[in-house]
């Protein structure tokens, strides 16, 4: 994330990623001629931190948003898998035909193989 820098009636003020804290804090220990210049100068520093995180919050809620449905699908699948493997398995336990069953396997693996390559490109 860039730095930027806000004017706020006194001396311009650089805020960065990692630095939100120590500018908020620089502000509060500042000297100031009076009162109201403080509380202007701590209240103008407050929001554009706030704005700030505000900015970044925001982007990782839409992030999730988009994120979150493609994972829930991919878990779905990766049920869906696991239980036609063990479903193989349960069949081969029962005696059913091991060429029979091979053939199953390699339709299951071929969608497994694809549910990990979609994984990949996360």
């Amino acid at each position: 994330m860039p730095e930027f820098e806000m004017q706020t009636g006194g001396p311009v003020v650089t805020i960065g990623p990692d630095s939100l804290d120590a500018v908020r804090i620089r502000v509060r220990e500042a000297t100031y001629p009076n009162a109201e210049t403080e509380r202007r100068m701590i209240d103008a520093v407050d929001r554009a931190a706030f704005d700030r995180v505000r900015f970044v919050e925001q982007g990782l809620i839409e992030n999730a948003r988009r994120t979150i449905p493609r994972h829930d699908e991919r878990v779905r699948e990766a049920g869906e898998i696991t239980e036609a493997l063990n479903g193989l398995a349960e069949r081969l336990a029962r005696g059913a035909s091991p060429t029979e069953v091979a053939e199953e396997f390699q339709k299951v693996q071929a969608r497994a193989i694809r549910a990990q390559q979609r994984l990949g490109r996360v």
